[in-house]
């Protein structure tokens, strides 16, 4: 990244809020508006981590993705991640609020939503990415100012997640395990989380199961008993089959089906990315 073209500065009226991995500010990068986030924990990231880094990132700069958000740059000597602006994260919007993004949650916007973070995991997965953090606070969304339309980006991965995997000790333990598959689980924490495309699924699928409940899951149990009850097959809990359409009962298929839904505990069963977009425009389509 250039840095010369990169203005900001570390001012309170500048600061927009904590990143996951330091303070973010406002920027100008060239003629663009931005996001600049100061990185913590840089040199203690390996050599080998930082060119797959590098790799991923030239997936968001030099092939541009409509839902995934576009970084600019990245400077690791300076230690600073330079992206695009955004109005909210999924976070905030379904269980915070936002002033940004005031709009009532309808099954259509929650369609369009899943469709969208879908398709940026698809997208991911075919050029051989895998995210390993997805969750609602990895999800932001963008409003047209044009005609209001709500957009989906996906965030989070490359070197944020090698960051991400250094600063868990400030992430609390019930956020990261809840999105974790059962596979993963059940070696926790004797080994450190292998993440593949299949359990890329599995958290997709919680995370879309948030869009449809708005309700963050397992919420009053434990650590310990989240581990047990999703290693011994339970889920979290789905939203309620007496209030359906027959689309929200073809997307909770999707998501739940023990057998080939997202959070099927039979690992080669748990659809591709590719798949489920098919299966999502099919009933957007319906």
């Amino acid at each position: 990244m250039n840095v010369s073209k990169l203005q900001y500065e570390v001012t309170e009226g500048n600061l927009v809020g904590k990143g996951s991995f330091g303070d973010v500010y406002y920027g100008q990068f060239g003629d663009q508006l931005c996001l600049v986030e100061r990185l913590e924990y840089l040199n203690t990231i390996s050599i080998e981590d930082a060119k797959r880094c590098y790799n991923e990132i030239e997936i968001t700069t030099l092939r541009k993705h409509a839902n995934i958000q576009q970084l600019l740059g990245i400077s690791l000597t300076e230690g600073l991640l330079v992206s695009m602006p955004y109005d909210t994260s999924l976070f905030n919007f379904l269980y915070v609020g936002s002033t940004a993004v005031s709009v009532p949650l309808t099954l259509t916007l929650k369609l369009n939503l899943i469709k969208d973070i879908v398709c940026a995991i698809q997208y991911l997965h075919e050029n051989d990415v895998v995210h390993g953090d997805i969750r609602p606070s990895n999800i932001l969304l963008v409003s047209s100012p044009l005609d209001g339309h709500i957009t989906a980006q996906v965030t989070g991965f490359g070197l944020t997640r090698s960051l991400r995997d250094l600063n868990h000790k400030d992430l609390p333990l019930f956020f990261f395990l809840m999105y974790l598959s059962p596979e993963l689980l059940e070696n926790y924490p004797r080994e450190s989380p292998s993440f593949t495309t299949a359990s890329d699924i599995y958290a997709l699928g919680v995370s879309l199961n948030e869009i449809m409940t708005e309700r963050i899951p397992w919420i009053g149990q434990s650590s310990q008993d989240l581990i047990g009850l999703v290693t011994n097959g339970k889920r979290p809990p789905l939203f309620s089959y007496s209030a359906r359409t027959e689309t929200e009962k073809l997307i909770g298929e999707l998501i739940g089906d023990a057998k080939k839904g997202c959070l099927s505990g039979n690992v080669p069963e748990r659809p591709s990315a590719r798949l489920l977009l098919n299966q999502i425009k099919d009933i957007k389509g319906k």
